[in-house]
């Protein structure tokens, strides 16, 4: 009744799924705008307010040299040719006055998001290489969100986001 892990399918059903599914992005994102555009019809003030931020996505292939990566992968076929690292620095000060940072690094990607600051939903979003700079990448998804939900960017009153998507073109 109960079979703990190995209810759990295999890895390649999750590898063989993934390649299906992005054989149909466009009928993925055709889904993602019909849900966007029925949250507009029932949320009061939905797309008022913006905000945009991006999230490690790591990686499960070989994040090992080219080289070496290409003799791996013709034993495990896990060498992720679309990823590369990323690494995103914290800074603060303490309640003594003392400075501290926190580094951290991941293979893999980013997924940059626009979403309904009010309600916590995405409005738009965009999967990029780990190492992408955020504010490169900010216009790309208002431009999104103008094609394919221009009332949105009509309504919208603000947009914010953290110093990783400040620059004078996201500015202006």
């Amino acid at each position: 009744l109960f079979r703990g892990d190995l209810a759990v399918p295999p890895e390649w059903v999750y590898t063989r799924f993934l390649a299906k599914l992005i054989r149909h992005l466009h009928e993925v994102d055709a889904m993602f705008d019909a849900l966007v555009d029925e949250l507009e019809e029932l949320l009061p003030g939905f797309g008022r307010r913006l905000a945009a931020d991006s999230k490690a996505v790591e990686s499960h292939g070989n994040p090992l040299s080219k080289d070496a990566a290409e003799e791996k992968a013709q034993v495990d076929g896990r060498r992720d040719r679309d990823a590369d690292w990323g690494v995103k620095t914290y800074k603060g000060v303490r309640k003594d006055g003392t400075t501290w940072e926190k580094v951290i690094r991941w293979f893999g990607y980013k997924l940059h998001l626009l979403v309904d600051a009010e309600y916590e939903l995405p409005l738009a979003y965009l999967v990029t290489k780990a190492s992408a700079s955020d504010c490169t990448h900010l216009l790309p998804l208002v431009k999104t969100l103008q094609e394919r939900h221009p009332e949105l960017v009509e309504r919208a009153e603000y947009l914010s986001s953290d110093k990783g998507y400040d620059s004078k073109e996201n500015n202006r």
